[in-house]
């Protein structure tokens, strides 16, 4: 019995050593405040296939055909790249080439499916471009620029088209 006793002594005393060690290590949660922009910006990110990657407003779509939108679209996505020289994804130049729309909706409010082929110049390598389906071996040491095609998502959000990647939809 008195061994009993001990043992649980034993183990009462290592519980409660434990107990005041963790307690004493316990963490406080810390807030990190990012200051807002007044004005929203899409800007590219390392992940491709992350959120909205451009816009056009109805307004400005009135008088665009579905390929149109599409190339506007596809070309102010790839100027993102052209202009942020800080991004290891920057582009010196971008060529968008063929746009085939997948089953053209009634209108373009119902949202749509683009194939787009383009060609771009990477400031380095290696990159995510270099991720994405090329056309006739897209990427040559000979060629400066890279041949290659992504599927396009467009979407009605509001009185804005949105542009999203969609990888893997009309393949």
């Amino acid at each position: 019995m008195k061994r009993i006793l001990v043992h649980g002594q034993k183990i009462f005393i290592l519980w409660f050593i434990l107990n005041v060690i963790l307690t004493g290590c316990s963490t406080q949660e810390q807030t990190t405040v990012i200051p807002s922009s007044s004005t929203p910006r899409i800007i590219p990110t390392s992940s491709f296939g992350v959120g909205d990657i451009a816009s056009i407003s109805l307004e400005e779509a009135a008088n665009l055909s579905n390929e149109e939108i599409v190339r506007v679209l596809v070309s102010q996505w790839l100027e993102s790249y052209k202009t942020d020289s800080s991004n290891p994804d920057a582009i010196v130049a971008y060529k968008v080439k063929e746009v085939s729309i997948q089953n053209p909706p009634a209108d373009v409010g119902s949202g749509m499916i683009a194939i787009v082929t383009f060609a771009i110049q990477p400031v380095g390598v290696p990159n995510n471009w270099a991720s994405l389906p090329s056309e006739d071996g897209g990427i040559s040491e000979d060629d400066p620029w890279w041949h290659l095609g992504a599927t396009f998502k467009i979407i009605l959000d509001g009185e804005n088209l949105i542009l999203r990647t969609a990888f893997g939809w009309g393949t």
